[in-house]
């Protein structure tokens, strides 16, 4: 049987393709997002700070949500898809692979006892496990300072950490001996979308009549499979790249194909099975079209978009608006906005004023868990309320909201409340006393291990994430000779704005930081 040349081709310009467009990405070119910006994964690891703090993990924006949604909808479709056809450090290792067949031949991908390799097969369910658990109760990416992918597009912008690039090399020798490693033993988003291969719309078919037992389809697989003993690939480790079927390795026509619905569909085979072709146009359809329908909505930014929504009309219209203050603000960026000294905000939550600026709102529970735990938590709510209060602008409390004696003791100050809003407050004011004060002093030395771990100049800071590390508004003008009127801009589209270099701006801020 003459095979289909144009299977291998079109998935290889598939990898191509993706390849390029996030080194474009990752090198500044094609736009300012950051890999973090743009990674699936990124979106799955902030669900569970999305859903308790309504916010993002650092460094991961509303886009790696909506490549999320695309991925998924694929797995949904196709099964694991995206490592086979699109994800570039997949891709990477599958080109060194063929370095590695010419020097091995045979023994190429052989060297590890199939007892041994099926065990380690586990592992990247393990590394999934730990990087959800570890994001979720750090509320930072901890996967970024060890991750090969985000070396492998940063290795030539000095942005890549040691971890990464250490794990990069060990992968891409690896892949001389062994076809995909990472994506065999380490993955952890390979982990995630093998789920998906057990049930998808289109299933990958093997028909027992036809097939001639040749084992082409087992020699062949880069994952090491036994696909010529099944009736449906649906193992967790199919990549679907396609090379055991009858378009590539399988000597028989119809035999391995691409299916939609099951086989007991009254709909005929030929018409069921699905061509490369129309795979290549179906991703394209999901990326081109789910990335252009988040924009027109709103929904895709690749940037830290930090700046509360405004009230649309009334008499309040174009003021900030506090209902939108979220849980991964700090105090220095709810002073800024709202025009409240950040004296009274440290003073209303019982902050020491040296560490306020650096607060965020949503690690209030944390440092009040007592009173959480008696079901009257000061957190986010609480500041949302406290700054509707104080500047007097309109804020609907949908559900009890407490406050600390001292935030209710400076209302009283100089706020202009209602008989109404009096009440309120005094009824949900948590009682003097009835509290042991948090150990700020070791929440200081937090912040500072935080920021000295994790804080690097990039195309997505912010000026508010350098005032947040002490550096003043007027030292950074200093540096651009010009006056900063939105510190929740990113210092590069500022730059480009001024026709400045980035570079030598972010060299001079970081002698400032030093």
């Amino acid at each position: 049987m003459q095979k289909n040349k144009a299977t291998p081709i079109l998935i290889r310009f598939t990898q191509i393709l993706f390849f390029v467009l996030v080194a474009l990405i990752a090198a500044d070119v094609l736009s300012s997002s950051s890999l973090h910006a743009v990674c699936p994964l990124g979106g799955v690891t902030s669900i569970y700070e999305y859903l308790t703090a309504g916010a993002y993990v650092q460094r991961i924006r509303a886009s790696s949500f909506v490549i999320m949604w695309i991925v998924f909808l694929l797995a949904i479709s196709f099964g694991a898809l995206l490592c086979g056809w699109i994800c570039p450090l997949g891709s990477v290792q599958e080109w060194f692979s063929g370095i590695g067949k010419k020097l091995f031949k045979k023994r190429y991908n052989a060297f590890v006892p199939k007892p041994i390799d099926e065990k380690l097969r586990y592992l990247r369910y393990g590394v999934l496990a730990w990087v959800l658990i570890m994001t979720a109760v750090t509320g930072q990416l901890v996967f970024a300072n060890v991750c090969p992918y985000d070396a492998l597009f940063n290795s030539w912008t000095g942005n890549a950490a040691i971890g990464g690039l250490i794990a990069l090399g060990v992968i891409l020798v690896l892949s001389l001996f062994i076809e995909r490693p990472f994506c065999k033993y380490a993955c952890p988003y390979g982990a995630l979308l093998g789920f998906f291969n057990r049930t998808p719309l289109v299933r990958l078919s093997r028909n027992a009549e036809t097939c001639i037992d040749c084992k082409e389809c087992d020699a062949i697989c880069p994952m090491n499979l036994e696909i010529s003993t099944c009736d449906m690939v649906t193992q967790h480790q199919c990549i679907r790249c396609m090379k055991c079927t009858s378009q590539v390795a399988c000597p028989v026509e119809g035999c391995m194909t691409f299916e939609v619905g099951r086989k007991t569909s009254s709909i005929p085979k030929a018409i069921r099975s699905m061509s490369t072709l129309v795979i290549t146009l179906v991703i394209a359809v999901l990326f081109i079209g789910g990335v252009s329908l988040s924009q027109s909505m709103g929904y895709w930014r690749t940037t830290a978009d930090r700046t509360p929504a405004r009230i649309t009309e009334g008499e309040f219209e174009g003021v900030y608006d506090p209902a939108d203050i979220r849980g991964n603000f700090v105090f220095g960026e709810t002073s800024h906005y709202f025009d409240i000294p950040l004296e009274d905000l440290a003073r209303a939550f019982e902050v020491p004023e040296s560490i306020a600026a650096n607060i965020r709102h949503g690690d209030l529970e944390d440092y009040y868990h007592e009173l959480d735990e008696r079901g009257t938590e000061i957190g986010n709510g609480s500041v949302k309320l406290f700054v509707a209060l104080y500047t007097g602008i309109p804020y609907e409390v949908d559900e009890p909201t407490f406050l600390l004696p001292s935030a209710v003791e400076l209302l009283e100050e100089k706020g202009t409340l209602s008989e109404e809003q009096l009440a309120y407050i005094h009824e949900h004011r948590i009682e003097p006393g009835s509290y042991e004060a948090p150990d700020w002093e070791m929440v200081a030395q937090e912040l500072d291990q935080q920021q000295e771990d994790i804080f690097e100049i990039t195309g997505n800071t912010t000026f508010q994430d350098v005032l947040n590390q002490g550096v003043s508004q007027e030292e950074l003008e200093r540096i651009f000779e010009t006056s900063i009127s939105d510190i929740s801009q990113t210092i590069q589209s500022f730059t480009i704005e001024e026709e400045l270099s980035f570079g030598k701006v972010r060299e001079e801020i970081e002698a400032l930081l030093q």
